[in-house]
């Protein structure tokens, strides 16, 4: 018999016992049961959670249902809360409920829209009917003048008018934080809805004759194709309800709206009745899909949701697999994370994807919808759960309060005596769920003076309910009738006192990272309790889970994808982790990113954002070289989409973080360019040896100054558990050399019979015994010198190697080998000195390169060059570079730059290099600085200079001030104060002719208005005066370069002057001033300058004007050009 791996939903849903049509719903009060949803008759209209429609339903204009209609002009002026008529729109929508009742002649005016426009008509009232109503009331709405309230109330068949309030659509009011509607208006009419994306769900499949979701299958539906890969037929249809709730989120269109209304369904029934499928069929799914991609089908899918998982490892490999195949084809993949939550670790195979573990969206659950609380009670031991009802505020009692069981609890009577006395001030009341509404109870009990409201359920299980609508009440919480029962029999021994505190904004079902290899997991999380959604048999109902969250963030893909079509999956997802907003607990503090990701998804955010930081999120390799100083580096990419440059700033914030850890942001503040990216290297160091093992876990924040907007990525670091033994093992240091020996400390807990010490190489190929010793060793540290070679005192190659204690307890049979303890640690042998490598100076007009001697004209003068580790280089951040005894950074492959301050004449420069193994190298350098002058010269007339000219072999710095002074039209902004020292990010901005640069101290990148330039050489401040290299700038500003060797000199030329016309036509004046035009457009005459006048100013508006301009005999209006 074949047997079938299998996976399951990963969400946690509700029978449903019969169809409950959204508008039979709205007399019902709905609440999610853990055995059935359950309906209960209430004198409100209520739709628990999801209470509004868009514009053009006829949910939009419901009454106030909770207090009464107008009967006069007076009363409505109340309800609107204004003084007079004139403070009223002009024209208002309304709602009047006709009389009804034993004879009355009313009733006939109800039955059409056109009735009713007469009828009023005939009162000298013009109303525009927009519905009318004959099942939950009898009444109409209409929009009407306000200077024709007054008559409407005169009418007698009229029994009163309510006030319209618009209701937003349902399932996003619940979540506001989300701005789904703000991120569907980033188009003109709120069009960002999805449309033209193809949103494959593999599911149970989907209920296609849904209302809200189509009524169809195929083409001109909304579900365009599929297959049930269970049943192996062409249909989709949904027999269990998961797939139809989760396409419901995704893009319901009707009266229940998903985040992408518009986008396409793919239905692909992979899961069967039961909410279980094989690996088989999801693989032949996804076979399709990638198929249909490659072969450019219409129905191709853009985003893949997948809604369930495995616990099974293996099962999770081949479906990653397929996953990866996928995304290779630009398709994007949201993953649910796995409801096995709140222990870490629990994530469901698939978590891991090693070669696009960047783009692949795994998804947590928040708690937004409704909280968790925990509610603990005198005599019962642990936590009694509860969920805080939809609307109702947190708990925030000090201290403990009271319990005091109210019956009934629907009329405010409940909670009095005869007298009128509460029986709940200052207490929290208790009540079973009956069939009063959950509103109407907690206001009776906030009106008795009651702290909270805890309501618990009639039949076994857990509930949730809702508030129906924003209003101040007390914390309102729901717990399972076992819990109830519980807390009633305590109360029949004597008081119960009771404390609660809210648990958690994040689910506590949801499973948490990190990934089966130690990355960051979920990437992020979305709402996942008690949502509203689409149902089999054209009904609503309500569910939560990992399932329910990740159809959130697909809608919201299909959104992206929708709005950038252009962007592959990588940058989707980090968009979407950018945008997330971290969540932090009750107490203010940050969930890990183990638990949340980079936060809880927020839609227009992640649709509107200018910066893209990728990846989303940053694992550096486990750590598990014990007993030196360790070293990694990942790089994050900051792409800035607008068009104009941004400003950054980068802190690294550790949740947990510990001293003998850190990572370090090479660049703290950086410029970006529209339209452009930057590398930012992070670069993590720890000291093995006292590292405490476990997860380190915290945000690398960048913030973008220019829109105030701070993105969190979050990252992970992973010190693995060392092995329990009773003997303990360290090698320090950690490297033989010339100049240092090892010591082998050997920690023993337990008295010893034998301790051995083996050798072995990289690859842990036994080498030999290096000692042994078979007398009795106590226990204590134990220290063995080993000086990188062999028994024989042989010395070994540069390299690692591996050194083993293995260890025989005393009494222990020797034969026996689990009786034997055993630890290994890494080691090195290093005895070859780095290398230092001076960079070749070209010889050219102002210095030429000797073997130790090199001759220079410039100070300071820049010495670059680059140390290299020739045997065992860890890291280029193990090698320590000196200058004249000042430390010098080395960038990640070594290289340096030091300015050196010359004296006139000779300069012997000490350089000494050191690698991880404290090897080292020396280097005497001579220096002869012959300075020469040199003179600047703008069109032939030397420039005074406040300080001389600096020369970078061969490159030219001028004082940015001297150029601005000097050119015409041009102006400067400068960061540097005159009072303060010089920082480390110093700018200058040059704008002439309507280009602007911008140049940062110690960067070799100009940044134009659209786009930027490496430079040979950097700027820099010396002396209080920024300068900056004169060949980089020349071109943006105008100018050209040459050199005059005889004068040793720097001659520039402006390629523009100033230029003015005027010409006299009649009585009229003309005149086109400062104007920038090159010289070779100034001296050409004739056609080339009237054409160029007319291109440049649009001097069409003069027909007169123009026509003499487009004159090839021009030259007659020349003397009247006055060159300035």
């Amino acid at each position: 018999m074949a047997v079938a791996a299998i996976l399951t939903c990963s969400t946690l849903l509700s029978p449903v016992t019969s169809p409950r049509p959204i508008e039979a719903a709205r007399d019902k009060n709905w609440e999610y049961n853990s055995h059935e949803v359950a309906d209960k008759t209430s004198r409100d209209i209520e739709l628990a959670g999801a209470e509004g429609a868009e514009k053009n339903t006829p949910l939009t204009n419901l009454v106030d249902r909770e207090g009464k209609g107008a009967s006069s002009l007076d009363e409505l002026l109340e309800l609107y809360e204004v003084e007079t008529l004139t403070d009223l729109d002009e024209e208002l929508i309304l709602v009047a409920k006709i009389k009804q009742g034993e004879g009355s002649d009313h009733k006939e005016i109800i039955l059409e829209k056109g009735n009713l426009s007469e009828k009023t008509k005939s009162h000298g009232i013009n109303l525009k009917v927009n519905h009318v109503y004959s099942e939950v009331f009898s009444g109409f709405s209409f929009q009407v003048s306000r200077d024709q309230l007054q008559d409407l109330f005169e009418l007698s068949w009229i029994e009163e008018i309510h006030p319209v309030g618009m209701v937003e659509t349902k399932g996003h009011r619940v979540y506001p934080q989300m701005e789904v509607e703000r991120g569907w208006q980033l188009r003109p009419g709120s069009s960002l809805k999805g449309a033209g994306v193809n949103v494959a769900i593999l599911d149970t499949g989907v209920d296609y004759t849904h209302s809200a979701l189509g009524e169809g299958f195929g083409d001109g539906h909304k579900v365009v194709d599929g297959y049930d890969f269970v049943n192996r037929r062409r249909y989709p249809m949904d027999d269990e309800g998961h797939g139809t709730h989760v396409a419901g989120i995704i893009a319901a269109d009707g009266e229940f709206q998903g985040i992408a209304p518009k986008a396409n369904i793919l239905a692909y029934k992979v899961l069967d009745e039961h909410g279980e499928g094989s690996t088989d069929d999801i693989l032949a799914a996804l076979d399709q899909i990638v198929r249909d991609r490659r072969r450019g089908s219409a129905n191709a899918a853009d985003i893949i949701n997948m809604s369930f998982g495995s616990r099974q490892e293996y099962v999770g490999s081949l479906i990653a697999d397929a996953l990866e195949s996928a995304v290779d084809e630009g398709i994007s993949v949201v993953m649910a994370g796995g409801n096995e939550g709140p222990r870490s670790s629990t994530l469901d195979f698939p978590n891991y994807f090693p070669q696009h573990n960047d783009s692949i969206i795994t998804v947590g659950s928040s708690g937004a919808g409704a909280q968790e609380v925990n509610i603990s009670a005198s005599g019962i031991s642990g936590f009694i759960y509860g969920e805080l009802m939809l609307y109702s505020p947190a708990p925030d009692i000090d201290g403990s309060a009271r319990i005091e069981y109210i019956e009934g609890g629907n009329n405010y009577s409940d909670f009095t005596n005869w007298a009128g006395e509460s029986y709940v001030e200052d207490k929290i009341a208790l009540v079973e769920r009956g069939e009063g509404t959950y509103r109407e109870m907690a206001e009776n009990a906030a009106r008795a003076g009651a702290k909270a409201l805890i309501i618990y359920n009639n039949d076994p299980g857990m509930f949730y309910g809702s508030l129906v609508e924003p209003k101040d009440y007390i914390p309102t919480i729901s717990i399972s009738r076992g819990d109830g029962l519980e807390i009633r029999n305590q109360l029949n021994e004597g008081n119960v006192w009771v404390r609660m505190s809210n648990n958690s904004r994040i689910a506590n079902f949801s499973s948490r990272g990190p990934s089966s290899e130690s990355t960051v997991k979920p990437d992020l999380v979305a709402p996942g309790k008690n949502v509203m959604s689409t149902w089999t048999q054209d009904d609503y109902s309500w569910s939560e889970g990992t399932s329910v969250s990740a159809a959130f963030v697909s809608g919201t893909v299909a959104l992206m994808r929708q709005h950038n079509p252009g962007w592959s999956p990588d940058w989707v997802k980090s968009a979407l982790m950018n945008s997330a907003e971290p969540l932090s607990d009750s107490a203010g503090r940050n969930y890990d990113p183990t638990t949340q990701g980079a936060g809880e998804l927020r839609v227009h955010s992640a649709l509107s954002s200018q910066t893209v930081v990728h990846p989303g999120s940053l694992s550096f390799d486990k750590i598990d070289y014990p007993g030196y100083r360790y070293y990694d580096s990942e790089q994050l990419t900051i792409y800035n989409n607008s068009g104009s440059t941004r400003r950054y700033r980068t802190r690294v914030n550790f949740l947990n973080g510990h001293e003998d850890l850190d990572i370090d942001p090479k660049s703290n503040t950086f410029f970006v360019s529209g339209g452009s990216k930057r590398e930012l290297d992070l670069e993590l160091s720890a000291a093995t040896d006292s590292l405490p093992a476990g997860e380190y876990q915290g945000y690398v924040e960048i913030d973008d100054l220019t829109s105030a907007r701070t993105f969190s990525i979050p990252f992970l670091v992973v010190m693995k558990e060392g092995q329990d033994h009773n003997v303990g093992l360290e090698i320090s240091p950690y490297a033989v050399s010339q100049e240092q020996h090892a010591n082998i400390n050997v920690r023993i807990s337990d008295a010893l019979d034998r301790l051995d010490i083996e050798l072995y190489d990289e690859d842990q190929n036994y080498i030999e015994r290096l000692h042994s010793r078979t007398s009795t060793l106590g226990p204590g540290r134990h220290i063995l010198s080993w000086r990188g070679q062999l028994s024989s005192g042989e010395p070994l190659d540069d390299g690692f190697y591996y050194l083993q204690a293995n260890a025989l307890p005393q009494g222990k049979d020797p034969t026996h080998e689990d009786n034997w303890l055993k630890i290994s640690r890494k080691t090195a042998v290093d005895r070859t000195a780095p290398e230092i490598e001076l960079d070749e100076q070209v010889e050219d007009l102002y210095g030429e390169q000797g073997e130790e001697t090199i001759l220079v004209d410039t100070s300071p003068y820049s010495l670059t060059g680059r140390v290299e580790d020739l045997s065992l280089e860890i890291s280029p951040q193990e090698l320590e570079l000196k200058i004249d005894g000042e430390k010098v950074d080395l960038d990640r492959d070594g290289k340096f730059q030091h300015q050196v301050k010359l004296d006139e004449g000779s300069n012997m420069i000490d350089l000494r290099a050191e690698d991880w193994a404290k090897n080292s190298t020396e280097l005497e350098l001579e220096i002869i600085y012959d300075p020469h002058d040199i003179a600047v010269k703008l069109h032939d007339q030397e420039l005074s200079l406040p300080v001389p000219p600096i020369l970078d072999d061969g490159r030219i710095l001028l004082p940015a001030t001297s150029i601005v002074q000097a050119l015409m039209g041009a102006d400067m902004l400068s960061s540097l104060d005159a009072e303060q020292d010089p920082g480390d990010d110093e700018f200058v901005e040059i704008s002439r002719q309507g280009q602007i640069l911008k140049l940062i101290s110690g960067e070799d990148t100009m940044y134009l208005a659209d786009s930027s330039v490496e430079m040979e050489r950097t700027p820099r401040v010396v002396d209080g005066h920024f300068f900056v290299p004169l060949k980089e700038i020349a071109i943006p500003l105008g100018i050209q370069l040459a050199w005059d060797e005889d004068e040793r000199a720097v001659l520039i030329e402006d390629t523009t002057t100033e230029i003015r016309y005027r010409h006299h036509m009649g009585k009229g004046s003309y005149s086109v001033s400062d104007i920038n035009v090159p010289w070779t457009v100034v001296m050409s005459r004739g056609y080339l300058l009237g054409r160029f006048l007319q291109d440049a100013y649009n001097l069409s508006s003069n027909p007169a004007l123009e026509s003499k301009f487009r004159s090839p005999f021009v030259d007659q209006y020349l003397e009247n050009i006055i060159i300035e």
